[in-house]
């Protein structure tokens, strides 16, 4: 019983993650656009010099669609789950430092202020399953229980 509901849970903290995923990819020039004026407009310009913006912006967009579809599904069915999960709390985190320019000094007000606390919930959960694993009810549990590993 604790194992289904290990992996109901795992399932729901990446629900999020994997509509997010299909999201950007479906919707590429929003994407694009939004990856442009939120993260390569913060950057300084001698890093994005040797490459066009907009194609930068499509390469990061996809990269970003495919990486979040990918670790969502193995979280889901829990194929390497911990290096999954890490793929997604260092996008969760990134996102959430370039989209709410955290480096002001009035940013740790604004973040308390604003709807933060989903991406708190987020990032307590994938922390979690960075800890924990995938749970007995995964691939990754199966193949523990048939090389008798703990």
């Amino acid at each position: 019983m604790a194992d289904a509901l290990y992996a109901l849970g795992r399932i729901a903290v990446v629900v999020f993650f994997l509509l997010a995923g299909v999201n950007m990819l479906s919707d590429m020039d929003g994407t694009t656009a939004q990856i442009s004026s939120q993260v390569l407009a913060k950057l300084p310009s001698e890093a994005v010099s040797a490459v066009p913006v907009t194609n930068l912006a499509q390469i990061a967009a996809i990269v970003a669609g495919v990486l979040a579809v990918l670790s969502s599904v193995m979280v889901i069915f829990g194929f390497f789950t911990r290096f999954a999960a890490f793929i997604l709390l260092a996008g969760l985190i990134l996102w959430i430092i370039f989209s709410n320019d955290i480096l002001s000094a009035d940013a740790v007000s604004r973040l308390a202020s604003q709807n933060q606390l989903f991406n708190l919930a987020l990032a307590g959960g994938l922390l979690m399953l960075l800890g924990m694993g995938a749970g007995g009810m995964s691939i990754d549990g199966r193949s523990r229980a048939a090389y008798g590993a703990p």
